[in-house]
């Protein structure tokens, strides 16, 4: 065995002979040999270690896959669940393959949930409440679930075995590190979240309360928690619970501080405007941002950042759904409106005609902010009829006059964004004069199945804009 554990020691990821590690993982011999196992996994690390500074481990990793490593590790793990309590190291390296193998690697992910790793894995979170207690283990573990739930049947797999309530009592534990540890478990959280039902059942095990707390303690540990945030947040019910929870201060105030956030950490920018996007849907979180302040930070992004939809069409998708939704609210349609929010909406408006085309999700939300935030406010439609709002919104009538068949929700905001700023008499004047009256005339008689109310108002309006 000697011989054996020194070879284990030399191989590098260049020097990958899967096919002969295969068949040592599957050696009684071997496999009933402690040391020579810790060794033989440690090798499997070494080979397969995702350290940007270990390069070429990627081919390893799909050539042991091929050879069929996924199985004897899974049947390791099963026929060991002690391993944390007798062998503590030993399981260490036996996790970090498992999390090794499934990095970036969705072939050996999708291997590892059809030879049945969740069970084993969640029965070790289960069985070993006090895993804190040993966080490299905990560590190793976490990033082993972390990897593997990157894929789809796996995050349903890890939810039918029971992988909410353990992650979340970790979670809230009052010794969790704010350390790569707690990295690993919000990142597995995240993932898993991307499952609907897993995503409820976090919401039942009570995910929102800790994940506030560590938000407001651990700022920075804020790109991972808003991952977290964002995924979790889909669901009506933890919205709720998020906005009593507390989230809506931290949020805020997060957007405050990092004014620069799109230009510095773009994936940072993306889950913080998308949490708050998707906590805004609730009327009383709202309400909740408003009284936190939001409006004026979301308003210097949109200042400060005039190309997003060129540069970063996620984050821009985000920024404008988030002023879409919160501005639902009346307060809030003031609070923007003193902000200075019309002028950069109309703005983004000018820079980008062809948006409708190139990005219609993104129009789409930039015309419901404007839609939103001039309904039943007088104020905020005069603001938006002194930016010049008239033209570019006729602008894209004139130039998408099938809008109402290639994107029926885009070019219904479109018209009601028109509608309700022309019931300022200035507007009125200006729509008229950038020519609005025939296009508009010309989508009433070509789609007479758009919303009745709206095919009203439309009607309505056709008369009074022309001269």
């Amino acid at each position: 065995m000697d011989d054996l554990q020194g070879w284990l020691a030399k191989l590098t990821p260049t020097s990958c002979p899967a096919q002969a590690l295969v068949g040592l993982l599957r050696c009684p011999e071997v496999t009933s040999d402690p040391a020579v196992l810790e060794d033989l996994l440690r090798a499997l690390n070494t080979i397969c270690d995702p350290d940007p500074d270990c390069e070429g481990t990627a081919k390893p990793r799909a050539a042991l896959g091929k050879a069929g490593v996924v199985a004897p590790l899974v049947g390791l793990l099963t026929a060991h669940p002690d391993l944390p309590a007798t062998s503590p190291a030993l399981a260490k390296q036996l996790l970090l393959a498992i999390g090794n193998l499934s990095w970036e690697n969705s072939k050996n992910k999708a291997s590892f949930g059809r030879a049945g790793v969740a069970d084993p894995l969640v029965r070790l979170l289960t069985d070993n409440p006090d895993l804190l207690a040993t966080p490299d283990l905990a560590e190793s573990l976490l990033w082993a679930i972390r990897n593997l739930s990157g894929d789809k049947e796996n995050q349903a797999s890890f939810g039918r075995a029971g992988v909410v309530a353990p992650l979340v009592r970790m979670l809230a534990h009052p010794n969790l590190p704010a350390t790569s540890l707690a990295e690993q478990l919000l990142r597995a959280i995240a993932n898993l979240s991307a499952d609907k039902e897993t995503e409820a059942s976090f919401g039942r095990a009570g995910v929102a309360a800790p994940l506030v707390r560590l938000l407001t303690a651990h700022p920075d540990l804020a790109e991972e928690l808003l991952r977290a945030i964002v995924n979790l947040s889909v669901d009506n019910e933890n919205e709720v619970s998020f906005g009593r929870a507390g989230v809506a201060a931290p949020l805020v105030r997060l957007l405050t501080d990092h004014p620069d956030l799109p230009s510095t950490s773009p994936a940072e920018a993306k889950h913080l405007l998308g949490a708050i996007a998707n906590l805004s849907v609730d009327k009383e979180n709202k309400a909740s941002f408003g009284r936190a302040g939001v409006a004026a930070p979301l308003v210097g992004l949109l200042t400060a950042h005039p190309d997003l939809p060129a540069t970063s069409p996620t984050v821009a998708l985000y920024l404008l759904r988030a002023i879409r939704h919160l501005s639902a609210d009346k307060e809030n349609r003031v609070s923007f409106g003193r902000a200075g929010v019309a002028a950069p909406l109309v703005r983004l408006l000018t820079a980008h005609p062809n948006l409708p085309a190139t990005s219609p999700t993104v129009a789409e939300q930039l015309l419901g902010a404007i839609g939103n935030l001039s309904w039943g406010n007088p104020e905020n439609k005069a603001s938006f009829g002194r930016a010049g709002v008239a033209a570019p919104l006729v602008g894209l009538l004139k130039a998408h006059p099938d809008l109402p068949t290639t994107s029926p929700a885009l070019a219904e905001q479109l018209l009601r964004a028109i509608c309700y700023l022309s019931a300022d008499k200035e507007n009125l004047a200006s729509f008229g004069r950038a020519g609005a009256a025939a296009p508009l005339a010309r989508l009433l008689t070509a789609h007479p199945d758009l919303p009745a109310d709206l095919l009203k108002a439309i009607g309505d309006l056709v008369p009074q804009l022309q001269p």
